[in-house]
């Protein structure tokens, strides 16, 4: 194996666990960083059908744990979930999930010297 790629997969294992209250549903969610495997699983077959919220529904579908690491969704929940969610609850917490970088967590490249 490329000794990068186990680097790559080596620091995502390494990533924190993420917690978000969803109150109005009396649930707490956990979630990693998305990965780009994931994202994949987040588009929709049907593009007709994509909407901003549908979307940020199957972000939930995804990443949504439980205190287990168990999916709290199952792939066939996504229209119950967008059908009968509050589409402000979907999209607050979608957009929590897919922030994974803060300020803190960026870097300035911007004095670095590129290497040929």
């Amino acid at each position: 194996m490329n000794p990068i790629i186990s680097k790559v997969k080596a620091a995502y294992t390494k990533l924190p666990v993420k917690k978000v209250p969803v109150p109005e549903w009396d649930v707490e969610m956990y979630y990693k960083q998305v990965k780009g495997d994931e994202l994949d699983l987040m588009a929709l077959e049907t593009p007709e059908r994509c909407t901003p919220t549908r979307s940020n529904a199957q972000v939930l579908i995804v990443k949504a744990l439980d205190a287990n690491g168990v999916r709290l969704f199952g792939n066939g929940d996504g229209d119950d979930l967008y059908i009968w969610a509050d589409p402000e609850v979907i999209n607050r917490v979608a957009k929590i999930m897919l922030s994974t970088v803060t300020v803190d967590d960026q870097v300035d490249f911007s004095a670095a010297t590129p290497t040929s």
